[in-house]
Parts: C-alpha cells; sequence; structure tokens
C-alpha cells in the first residue's frame, strides 16, 4: 500500500525525465561479434511522460543479410518478409530522432539494445561520407533487467543477478502474452509498464532523486554503454577482473531449452561480453 510520501516520490521520479523504452528485434550475422554485428529488423521506441505510455514510433527494416532460423522462430520475422523494405540507413535519423532528447533517459531490458543500435551507426558512419554521419544523444540507459536488483524488489530469487522481462512482469502483476512476445512494440509496452512499478517501488522506499539512481545504477550512456559488447583476442597477458564481475558469475540460471527464457540467455551473453 502506497503511502502518500511514496506516491510524492513517484511523481516527482516519473516527472523528472522522459524515458524512451527502446526494444529492437534483430538477425546475428557474425559469429565472432554477435552483438554489435546484429542486423536491425524493427525498432520500438515509446516515451513515457509523467507515468503514461505515449504513442510508440515503430519501424520495420531489411537487415540486408539472411534472417536466421532463430530469429525466425523467435519472432516471426523471415528474410522473404522483409526483402522489400528499406535497410536501415534510410531509417536511422528518423530512429535517433525518437529519442533525441538530451534530458531523456534510454530505457531498455538488458543492454543489447543500445549495442546493436551502436553496431548499425558504426557501420553506417564511414568517414567517407562525414556528412551522412548520424549521432546519438549522450543521455543515461536504465536497464530494467539489472534495477530491480538494486531497488531490492520483492519477490527477486537470490540467485539471479539479472530478470527476465517475462518473470519481472510476473512479479509486478504486468500481463505478458507469450503468443505477443519478441514484437518490438509489445514489448515496449511491457517494459513501460514495468518501469512504472520499479519506479513506484523505488517512491514507495523512499527514493526521490532520479538522477542519484541513475548514478548508482551505473549503466553508462547511450554513446558510451557499460558494457562495450566488442570482442577481441586474448593476449599474453590478461587485464584483472573486477570483484564485482565475479561476483555476477553463478548468479544466472539458464533454463532448457534457451527458447524459453531468451531474456535470460541474452543476460549470460552479456555477462560472457564483459569477460
Amino acid at each position: 500500500m502506497m503511502t502518500d510520501a511514496g506516491w510524492d516520490n513517484y511523481r516527482l521520479l516519473t516527472r523528472a525525465r522522459t524515458f524512451y523504452v527502446v526494444d529492437t528485434e534483430y538477425t546475428k550475422a557474425a559469429d565472432d561479434d554477435p552483438v554489435i554485428s546484429a542486423r536491425l529488423i524493427s525498432v520500438s521506441v515509446l516515451p513515457v511522460v509523467a507515468g503514461k505510455l505515449q504513442k510508440p514510433f515503430y519501424v520495420e527494416m531489411n537487415p540486408t543479410v539472411e534472417v536466421s532460423a532463430i530469429t525466425t522462430q523467435k519472432t516471426g520475422f523471415t528474410t522473404s518478409a522483409v526483402a522489400r523494405k528499406r535497410p536501415f540507413k534510410f531509417y536511422a535519423q528518423r530512429i535517433i530522432d525518437a529519442f533525441n532528447d538530451l534530458n531523456g533517459v534510454f530505457v531498455a531490458h538488458t543492454n543489447a539494445d543500445i549495442r546493436v543500435l551502436n553496431g548499425e551507426l558504426e557501420r553506417l558512419n564511414t568517414p567517407e561520407d562525414p556528412a551522412s554521419v548520424v549521432e546519438l544523444p549522450d543521455i543515461p540507459i536504465l536497464d530494467t533487467s539489472a534495477l530491480p536488483r538494486l531497488l531490492k524488489f520483492p519477490g527477486l530469487s537470490t540467485n539471479s543477478g539479472t530478470i527476465s522481462l517475462r518473470n519481472l512482469a510476473g512479479l509486478c502483476h504486468v500481463s505478458y502474452d507469450e503468443d505477443k512476445a519478441h514484437d518490438a512494440r509489445y514489448d515496449t509496452a511491457v517494459t513501460g509498464k514495468v518501469l512504472l512499478e520499479l519506479l513506484k517501488h523505488a517512491g514507495a522506499s523512499g527514493v526521490v532523486d532520479l538522477d542519484e539512481l541513475l548514478t548508482e545504477h551505473n549503466r553508462g550512456t547511450t554513446r558510451s554503454p557499460a558494457t562495450s559488447g566488442k570482442y577481441s583476442s586474448a593476449g599474453d597477458t590478461h587485464p584483472p577482473v573486477s570483484q564485482a564481475h565475479l561476483g555476477k558469475h553463478g548468479t544466472i540460471v539458464l533454463t532448457h531449452p534457451p527458447g524459453q527464457d531468451p531474456d535470460t540467455w541474452t543476460a549470460m551473453r552479456d555477462l560472457v561480453t564483459e569477460c
């Protein structure tokens, strides 16, 4: 039961900035760099203003590579279905404009979405054509797969560093339909509703300053995500791995078969990428 003070805190948090909830669907293009090299198929950007979900921006595109069987099984997109669509280059500026707000917050469930988007921009922004450079606004990232543990959200298992969108929706009493999931528009709607429930809990816990929460959350910004997602070959010496990172190992429990909980597998992939 929210107290009057909790509701006041919640209003402060939701009115401090506009939240831009982003979800992408994509297909893997290379085994050696599966996130940065991934190709976008769809993007949804859902603004959340003063606690209200707004109309999303949504677009589908041709990834310019074959859509993998795994992607088809997960999203329903096929190579033939996207063959006549325009490529990312045509939509890039429109996508960026959908959250080009220096006072905004980029929200996603896991950081794969911003890393895939950054990968597409790296390929697009070639030095041969500086006039065509499309830049991201440099705004903070909020990752709804990691925020619940920071907020000590009730119901979290003790053996999970991050949580799948499906499971988090269940804890937040937000409807989640497996048959509609993995559609970017649907996933942004679920993530937006989950975000508001997390902020309600934060307000009820006495959190009043969104910027302080984002600093403690420490997921970086759209131009410098907390996890780079870049792969490199190992040298003769290895940099030290922080205890904070090592502490995450063993905290993510994988399900079998993996298709039953793809968000948890994404979280594991992100953790391995950090290594």
